[in-house]
This record gives structure tokens, sequence and C-alpha cells, in this order.
């Protein structure tokens, strides 16, 4: 008889794999040492993402003024989550 070893799983969600992957990780590290106190994966991918709306509003921003307003509203939006974070 063949002896099976039972795994137990445990329920994760991907985002519990996103911010223990180690990109996330490094990225939570870095931004540590820059901004010199203690920053999370969590933290981290917020800050990410309001430097990725800010990038688009500036570069973006001359397309037309619908587009300004909606990159504007998305990095808004994204200083909010950010601060809410901190």
């Amino acid at each position: 008889m063949k002896s099976e070893a039972v795994v137990s799983r445990t329920n994760r969600n991907i985002s519990d794999y996103v911010l223990e992957s180690r990109l996330v990780v490094a990225l939570s590290v870095w931004m540590s040492r820059i901004l010199g106190e203690k920053v999370n994966a969590c933290q981290a991918l917020h800050l990410l993402h309001a430097q990725v709306s800010f990038a688009a509003l500036i570069m973006m921003c001359g397309i037309s003024v619908l587009v300004c307003a909606l990159l504007l509203a998305w990095f808004v939006l994204s200083v909010w989550h950010c601060a809410q974070q901190f």
C-alpha cells in the first residue's frame, strides 16, 4: 500500500502571495532605506501606485483636458490611499 501525505492547504488569496514575493519585499526594503523609516510591503505597493499615477499624469497630461482630469483624479485617489496607510 502506498502511503500518501496529506497536505493541508490554508485559505490564502493572491494578495498574500504578492505581499510575500521577493520583489515586493525588496521594494519595501529599498523604500525603507530611502525614507528612513520602516515600510511594510503593503505600504510599498501604495507608494509605488502613487508614483506610477504621478508619472502617467506628467507624461499624458498634454493629450486632452479629459485625460488630464482623469489622471489627476487617479493621482489624488492614490495619494489619499497612500496617506491612509502611513
